[in-house]
């Protein structure tokens, strides 16, 4: 019994230890880059792919550049990465708490059965003479002893159960705020993260379309 609080503190240790953010949240991809050219043209580098542009297409690839604000996306996405690190930890306790209470329940569930199983062989000593006939003062004895030790265990367990399930209902309602604060920046996020491809994908087809391939 002595070694429970160290298994207890080593459990909520492994648990936290393994926390980290499960969701996959996409980066933001790097905004292209413009580089003028002779003759004419402007070069332009995304997605790692480079394109030269006849140069009056300029104007259009600033406008692009400039309805993509890389700044602030990634400012998000730094900000979400924060809080879903933080999403993971609550969760990893509200794991913890609900092991617990889940252990506490089998154990008393445990401790019932033991206790109606002895209920139940008493009684079929008391009332099945084949039974009886077998069984000496000290199978009575013992019987009797084990039912009011289980009792006693039951009563004791319920108590811990109760705490226990207490606890963790307590810590889920703690933690709704930050999962609920977690699900709208995401949604936040993953909302500007669709603004911020949008004129990028433009981008991409102006590209594909009007300029030629390096």
């Amino acid at each position: 019994m002595k070694a429970r609080p160290a298994l207890l503190a080593l459990l909520s240790a492994t648990i936290l230890a393994m926390a980290a953010p499960t969701e996959v949240t996409p980066l933001p991809a790097l905004p292209p880059t413009v580089y003028a050219q002779p003759a004419g043209k402007i070069k332009v580098r995304i997605d790692g792919k480079g394109y030269l542009l006849p140069e009056e297409l300029k104007p259009t690839v600033t406008k692009l550049l400039g309805e993509a604000n890389y700044a602030k996306t990634r400012e998000l996405y730094l900000g979400l990465r924060r809080t879903l690190l933080e999403k993971s930890l609550t969760e990893a306790k509200l794991r913890q708490s609900d092991t617990l209470a889940q252990a506490a329940a089998e154990r008393l569930a445990g401790l019932r059965q033991k206790h109606a199983a002895l209920k139940e062989k008493l009684s079929a000593l008391l009332h099945d003479p084949a039974a009886a006939a077998g069984a000496d003062l000290n199978t009575y004895v013992q019987l009797e002893a084990g039912i009011t030790a289980t009792a006693a265990l039951i009563a004791r367990e319920e108590e811990l159960a109760a705490a226990a399930q207490a606890k963790a209902e307590a810590a889920r309602l703690k933690a709704e705020p930050t999962l609920e604060a977690a699900r709208k920046q995401n949604a936040d996020y993953l909302e500007a993260l669709k603004a911020y491809e949008r004129p990028l994908q433009e981008l991409r087809e102006l590209a594909v379309a009007k300029g030629t391939a390096l």
